[in-house]
């Protein structure tokens, strides 16, 4: 289960931020994180495991436009999949 993301949901951000976390409340495995831009586009992430294996750092390959972003993601636990979105605004 999702306990944290930064940023949170929803938020409204001044600028891009540099990285997104998302925490869960058990180790997890990425089977797909979709970063989907203002216009539909995907942009390149770059997705790390937290050295518990119950978070992902996910860092943008490039600077990220001005407008909402939809963080897509499942992973994989131990006993079940999730499939959850975050969004982010810039």
């Amino acid at each position: 289960v999702l306990t944290e993301s930064q940023p949170a949901d929803g938020a409204a951000l001044a600028m891009a931020p540099p990285m997104l976390s998302l925490v869960f409340n058990e180790p997890v495995m990425p089977i797909r994180i979709q970063l989907i831009g203002p216009t539909g586009m995907l942009a390149a992430v770059r997705v790390e495991p937290a050295a518990n294996g119950a978070g992902l750092a996910i860092f943008p390959a490039a600077a990220l436009l001005r407008g909402a972003y939809t963080l897509s993601y499942r992973v994989t636990s131990a006993d079940s999949h999730h499939q959850l979105n975050s969004c982010i605004d810039r």
